[in-house]
């Protein structure tokens, strides 16, 4: 299994938002979900975390970090774009102490399935396994659950993943940020004379923070953004998207919109070459595009369509549909089944306005 897999159906698993578990990693949203999509958005190349991130997120998900490597793929790729089968070594050097916890996990497995009656076959079943072959492994301490996988297991055991995996019951506590590492990496080289400083300048800060309440830890957080150093540079692009609203008066194409009809959004990966971008609102364009997502758009000047994918204002509504030109009409087909076909007069009366943008492109909400 890839890491971003493993991250994402982790997250999923304890409703984690991705801001939070890079928190709890150490490391920054834009670097958590390129692991999740597998590539740089701008090199468009596999992500290769460390040795060291891969320990981290171990830590984020109160893991150890054995138990995270014995679920990925051989092919893992790892800095310097080494697969993670390269670093045998460094794994067989693991302590006695971890190869014997893979064997209590396998154990508190074993002994939930038969205090629950249950055969490696049925517990196969109902994880959708064609045999059980990968459960006996699991019982063995060949391999582990993780994932999606872990958590069913869970439920038909009625018990907890953390349960499975350490014992107890575990609350996820947040690891120490970057920075807050790195002042501590510093103070534990210093002197004691040196050490009493820092606590004094440390105590003098503190002080001074709670007597300048949220005016002080507002100009403290711009400095910390501003000095924040992250293992990955992520590219931000600006994107200005403008509201359902303004789509509605055909955008700026004659119709207008105001300052109050946009915004500007930054995305980490480049948009295309576009004339405008909105946003997608409701549900009638599910599975495929979500409430949320970015689109980006450009007036083609077409007059005969069929099939494509299109924003239409049209009056004072605005459509995000599947469009076909069918004698002197429009055909608005969504993807949700629930809703109906749209039929437009084309084109329309003289004093209703219509213009159409072709989606060329779009951007999926973390």
């Amino acid at each position: 299994m890839r890491i971003g897999t493993i991250i994402k159906e982790y997250r999923s698993t304890h409703k984690l938002s991705m801001e939070k578990f890079a928190e709890l990693a150490g490391k920054s949203k834009g670097y958590i979900s390129m692991l999740e999509k597998g590539e740089n958005p701008n090199t468009k190349k596999p992500i290769s975390p460390s040795l060291e991130t891969l320990q981290n997120i171990a830590s984020a998900m109160n893991m150890d970090f054995d138990i995270l490597v014995s679920q990925l793929d051989d092919n893992q790729l790892i800095s310097n774009s080494t697969t993670l089968s390269a670093y045998s070594d460094f794994l067989t050097q693991q302590t006695t102490d971890k190869i014997e916890n893979i064997q209590d996990i396998s154990h508190r497995i074993r002994e939930l399935r038969l205090a629950n009656n249950l055969e490696q076959t049925e517990v196969a079943d109902y994880l959708g396994y064609k045999s059980d072959t990968t459960v006996s492994k699991w019982e063995n301490g060949k391999n582990l659950p993780t994932g999606a996988k872990l958590a069913k297991l869970a439920a038909l055991f009625n018990t907890t993943t953390d349960y499975i995996l350490h014992g107890k019951d575990i609350t996820p506590t947040a690891s120490p940020d970057l920075l807050t590492q790195q002042i501590t990496d510093k103070v534990v080289q210093l002197t004691p004379d040196n050490k009493k400083i820092v606590l004094r300048t440390s105590e003098e800060l503190l002080e001074s923070q709670k007597a300048n309440g949220s005016i002080y830890r507002q100009k403290n957080e711009e400095e910390t953004k501003k000095n924040e150093v992250s293992e990955e540079i992520v590219s931000l692009y600006q994107v200005e998207v403008v509201s359902e609203t303004a789509a509605a008066c055909g955008f700026n194409y004659g119709f207008g919109y105001d300052d109050t009809d946009r915004e500007n959004i930054e995305v980490d990966e480049q948009p295309p070459r576009h004339d405008i971008a909105t946003k997608v609102s409701g549900d009638s364009m599910q599975p495929d595009y979500q409430a949320g997502d970015i689109l980006y758009l450009v007036d083609k000047g077409l007059t005969t369509y069929n099939g494509d994918l299109a924003v239409i204002a049209y009056g004072d509504r605005s459509y995000f549909k599947k469009i076909y030109t069918e004698n002197g009409r429009l055909r608005l087909v969504s993807l949700n089944d629930k809703y109906e076909d749209i039929i437009l007069d084309f084109p329309p009366a003289e004093d209703t306005h219509i213009k159409i943008y072709a989606v060329v492109g779009v951007y999926r909400g973390g």
